[in-house]
């Protein structure tokens, strides 16, 4: 069998790899997404982490409003409801250990 270029495009090992790397590439950008739109609510994450419940009070608001910007904008979190739904998860865990 002689060996060309396109016998070795047709490999189904190259296209395995090549439908792998697609996939990688899509979740690559899923991830920065998240961490680029995530990062903007730093500050809310830490006054929930380490404030008291008054502190967690006067954040809710503004990482509500923040939380709801993002569900809008990003184009892969709002399509996603298991990522958001972790994502209030633990905030809402967090909260639930202050008030314990």
């Amino acid at each position: 069998m002689e060996n060309t270029s396109e016998q070795r495009f047709d490999s189904p090992v190259l296209e395995d790899f090549n439908q792998k790397y697609s996939k990688f590439i899509k979740d690559q950008a899923q991830a920065r997404d998240f961490v680029k739109f995530l990062t903007t609510l730093n500050r809310q994450f830490s006054n929930i982490q380490k404030g008291d419940l008054q502190l967690i009070e006067e954040t809710l608001p503004s990482l509500l409003t923040g939380l709801k910007l993002i569900w809008t904008i990003s184009r892969h979190i709002n399509t996603q409801e298991s990522k958001f739904e972790e994502i209030l998860t633990s905030i809402s865990n967090e909260i639930c250990d202050k008030v314990k």
